[in-house]
Order: C-alpha cells, then sequence, then structure tokens
C-alpha cells in the first residue's frame, strides 16, 4: 500500500485501492491501522475530501451492487472532513454531523 496522507486526529492513510481516478482519484479506500475509510474528493486541489468508515462486508456490498455509494456513505458509523490546512501545512479531520452534510457532498442517491 502507497501513503497517501497523514491526517490530525486520524493517523496516516494508506491508499488501498482506487475506485474512481480521473486526472487524479476521485473515489478511492484507505486504510488506517485497523481501519477501512472510503474517501470522496471533494475538491482534490484544496485539499478537501469526505472520509467514511467502511467495513470489508459493507464494501463488498457496495461493489457488487447490493448497496448504493449514497447509503453506503450516509450509513457510515463515523464521517470526517478531512481538509488541507494551508498555514499549517498539515491535515486534519473533523466529525461531520450527517444530517449537517451537504448533499452536493454526498453521492447520488
Amino acid at each position: 500500500m502507497k501513503k497517501w496522507i497523514e491526517v490530525e486526529n486520524l493517523g496516516v492513510l494508506f491508499i488501498e485501492m482506487v475506485l474512481v481516478f480521473l486526472d487524479y482519484p476521485v473515489l478511492f479506500v484507505v486504510k488506517c491501522n485497523n481501519a477501512k475509510y472510503l474517501v470522496e474528493s471533494l475538491d482534490y486541489e484544496e485539499g478537501v475530501f469526505l472520509v467514511s468508515n467502511i467495513s470489508n462486508s459493507r464494501l463488498l456490498q457496495m461493489l457488487s451492487g447490493k448497496i448504493d455509494m449514497y447509503n453506503t456513505v450516509i450509513d457510515a458509523r463515523r464521517i470526517y472532513y478531512v481538509e488541507y490546512n494551508k498555514e499549517k501545512k498539515d491535515y486534519c479531520a473533523r466529525i461531520a454531523k450527517k444530517e449537517s452534510i451537504p448533499d452536493e457532498d454526498l453521492p447520488e442517491k
């Protein structure tokens, strides 16, 4: 696995699998310690990502089409916004309250 970024409050994230790649990874899975996260690039160049816990079984269900990406994200145990802080030159995670995540930040239903 390739080291991606180190995030204050989460740890070092390693890219395990890229699901969608355009000019940059748009949707991918990372691992940190024993936890896995589904990452959606909201603004790759500015360093803004929506990161949600995902289990192996949930990931397999999503990949096989049994559940959609929207429900995979919204039903996650924990969702974070990970953002690059230009002043500190590092990434920081903050917990996102499900009810306050704008629709444009979530996968389509």
